[in-house]
């Protein structure tokens, strides 16, 4: 008992100096991977679905996760004869690189009639390097550019939950969100009379959230929830500094609804097997934004786009359990981009209700470079193979 509660200290104390990075499409050309967090797996987790309260157990508990991350980028150029027939694909950038840190930290009580919890996590998860040297057509060197994004915004917040029947449960929460994003773009040149560029923006944030959630359990083999996240309101000053001239912009960026749920079936006649299906429906075409000069439109360049994740949990022993799964993430800047990824996902039961899961997701996915990046050649792509290994450790206590 004493050693668990020196690992989860240790943890504790580990995470809260770190923060979450991944790379995704969204959080270079767009508003951000707004839900990364649901994308890997909801674990009971209370941030993205407030009604994921009720899955816990009666009494005290506390979860912390942690991410690492491999994001492997490989950006190549199909070549053509001179009769316009398709040769090959020519690597022209491939790079690697790391992130790890927090993925969420929560504690909650729950009792037979009325349930709070407190949460922390990361508001938006994007992190990305890139630095492609530029050639001639005789590979001699004429220029360098140089991205890099970083992100440290986190979310603060509490969760209520009631169960006025035993079958249904009814939550809400409330988060705050600050933080900072730090974006450099450098365009080099070697010829001395060409200019060079230099684009620094530094992004604040800040603002609140809310998120209702209702939880059915019907029966012994259905436990079933709902949620929907409000259209938070969300403060975002970008001190911008091309060169030397630095600007300053304060847009209100009102971001979509979400509606999303879950549900969990248990196979009859004691077949130790759990199908898990959630999922959820984000409404991008309706983010607004308020100008400096108060003026408000519509980004009507987004879509509407949709997650879904499908699990089987299978019960190895009473003290272990082994989960495969896939999902689907849709892009909103690209609607026919439909992002893969495959899970397989372990956890270990101790005795004394400590929790210990390991989960691996693998995504691999391929979009044109112009939708990256405007400094593009013609006919290049740009590739993904990410690694994510999560780990999430959770302890309870009943009364």
């Amino acid at each position: 008992m004493k050693k668990a509660y020196i690992i989860i200290i240790a943890i504790t104390i580990i995470t809260l100096f770190t923060s979450l990075s991944a790379y995704n499409l969204e959080g270079i050309n767009g508003y951000g991977d707004f839900d990364f967090l649901n994308t890997l797996n909801y674990n009971k987790s209370m941030i993205v679905n407030s009604a994921s309260i009720f899955n816990l157990d009666q009494g005290l508990s506390l979860m912390i996760g942690c991410d690492y991350i491999v994001v492997n980028e490989k950006r190549s150029v199909k070549l053509f004869d001179s009769y316009d027939n398709y040769l090959a694909d020519y690597t022209i950038y491939e790079n690697s690189f790391p992130y790890y840190g927090l993925h969420n930290f929560e504690i909650a009580f729950r009792s037979k009639y009325v349930s709070a919890g407190l949460v922390y996590a990361p508001f938006r998860t994007n992190a990305y390097n890139y630095n492609l040297i530029e050639h001639d057509d005789y590979y001699v060197k004429t220029g360098e550019i140089i991205r890099y994004i970083q992100d440290n915004s986190n979310r603060v917040g509490f969760v209520l939950g009631a169960t006025p029947l035993p079958w249904l449960g009814i939550s809400g929460s409330y988060q705050n969100i600050q933080g900072k994003e730090y974006h450099r773009y450098e365009h080099l040149f070697v010829d001395v009379n060409m200019e060079d560029t230099t684009i620094i923006d530094k992004y604040a944030f800040s603002g609140n959230l809310f998120n209702v959630g209702i939880n059915i359990t019907p029966g012994n083999f259905v436990k079933a929830s709902i949620f929907t996240r409000f259209r938070p309101k969300i403060r975002i000053q970008d001190d911008r500094t091309t060169d030397t001239l630095t600007l300053t912009y304060t847009n209100y960026v009102r971001y979509p609804y979400v509606f999303g749920g879950e549900i969990e079936l248990k196979m009859p006649n004691k077949l130790p097997v759990t199908l898990i299906v959630d999922g959820n429906y984000t409404m991008w075409n309706n983010i607004q934004i308020t100008t400096p000069n108060d003026s408000v439109y519509y980004d009507n360049t987004l879509n509407n786009s949709f997650y879904i994740k499908v699990q089987v949990e299978h019960k190895l022993s009473s003290s272990q359990r082994i989960s495969f799964g896939t999902s689907v993430q849709q892009s909103y800047i690209e609607t026919d981009l439909l992002i893969p990824s495959y899970i397989i996902s372990y956890t270990y039961h101790s005795d004394n209700n400590l929790n210990l899961t390991g989960t691996f997701r693998y995504v691999d996915y391929g979009i044109p470079c112009t939708v990256l990046d405007e400094n593009c050649m013609e006919n290049s792509n740009v590739n993904f193979s990410n690694y994510y290994f999560n780990i999430i450790l959770s302890k309870s206590v009943s009364f």
